[in-house]
């Protein structure tokens, strides 16, 4: 009877042990997995918001060149869409277009002021002088590019388009046959322009954006000749990063340590539990 109960209580008390630490190890297992998946939800969020702050930036940046790019070449915003838009249709250079622009201006107060060779060639080109008065120099240069599209690009058509254009105006016509003028047109049609006040409004934010971009480097770098003035020699920056060195190695051998000691004290008691569970085993035969 004795030898009963005594086989009873260590069958009681090693099926309790080992149930208690297979119901450890399953709640670390499920904690294990609710952190994992804690950060991958957070990783996926932090990619996420990363991805819509790049977007946004992206969209400030835009509109800070559209704004500025438009100013410098004296058009409208949603003008200068359209040149750009036609531009990358007709395999053009922006930069090119913007030069040819500027030229064309020029040739117009020219031709105002009556210089016979401007006013004969945009009278080759089918423009009176009349008409050049009440064309902005983004709408000429539309209109000489329709003109362009279909010649054939020969002596005359190259030094016409030079005359008005300038040294652009021959690189321009293999864009003006493809369809650049049409182009610009078909940025309108197709929705692609964004609105002159939300250019504006995006390209104030850009700025603002910008502004605080330098204040931040330059708290930088106040802050990091604050730290080498405090530094008595040359060195002394090297073994300050030195001493950070050594108590970060100094972390993780203390994390290391304490990480084998918990493993060793699961091991022995899964180890105790197991002979446990043996002489359970050879006391109930």
């Amino acid at each position: 009877m004795p030898g009963f109960t005594l086989r009873g209580k260590v069958q009681l008390d090693g099926s309790q042990w080992k149930s208690g630490l297979d119901q450890a190890s399953r709640e670390a297992d499920r904690w294990s997995n609710s952190v994992t998946s804690m950060i991958k939800g957070r990783l996926a969020a932090a990619f996420a918001v990363g991805a819509i702050v790049r977007s946004v930036t992206d969209s400030l940046d835009q509109a800070g060149r559209i704004r500025d790019k438009s100013n410098s070449l004296g058009v409208s915003t949603d003008v200068y869409q359209q040149l750009e838009f036609a531009a990358e249709q007709s395999g053009a250079s922006i930069d090119n277009m913007a030069a040819a622009i500027k030229r064309l201006g020029v040739a117009q107060i020219d031709a105002e002021r009556g210089s016979k060779d401007i006013i004969e060639t945009f009278e080759r080109l089918g423009i009176s002088t009349k008409e050049l008065k009440k064309l902005s120099p983004d709408e000429l240069f539309l209109k000489v590019a329709n003109i362009f599209k279909n010649r054939s690009g020969g002596p005359t058509d190259i030094a016409d388009a030079q005359k008005v254009l300038g040294r652009s105006g021959s690189e321009l016509l293999p864009a003006f046959r493809a369809g650049l003028g049409a182009s610009a047109q078909q940025a309108v049609d197709a929705g692609v322009i964004i609105p002159n006040d939300e250019v504006l409004r995006l390209a104030a934010a850009s700025d603002q954006k910008t502004t605080l971009e330098f204040k931040a480097r330059a708290a930088k770098a106040g802050a990091a000749a604050s730290s080498i003035e405090q530094v008595s020699n040359p060195f002394g920056v090297f073994r300050q990063l030195g001493s950070i060195y050594e108590d970060v190695r100094e972390a993780l051998r203390e994390f290391r340590e304490h990480r084998r000691e918990v493993l060793d004290e699961q091991r022995a008691a899964r180890k105790a539990a197991e002979e446990t569970a043996e002489n359970t085993q050879v006391l109930s035969r």
